[in-house]
């Protein structure tokens, strides 16, 4: 999986847990101990980041219902 996948799910995980208002760059930074220099390399915005995570949510429904025609 790569970083940026890695900060996508985080975020996703943050935002189903707490909301997107309530969940900041600064946490998912924390809990994935990255700067927010990196963060800024792979999103350029909290938007392009919940985009992201939606596309990730995409991504693991597939893959559950891939296995499960299996």
């Amino acid at each position: 999986m790569t970083l940026k996948s890695k900060i996508a799910r985080k975020a996703l995980s943050q935002f189903l847990k707490n909301g997107i208002a309530k969940t900041s760059v600064d946490k998912i930074c924390e809990e994935l101990s990255i700067s927010k220099k990196t963060f800024y390399v792979y999103f350029h915005s909290k938007d392009e980041l919940m985009n992201e995570a939606i596309n990730e949510y995409k991504k693991i429904i597939c893959d559950l219902l891939k296995k499960n025609r299996n």
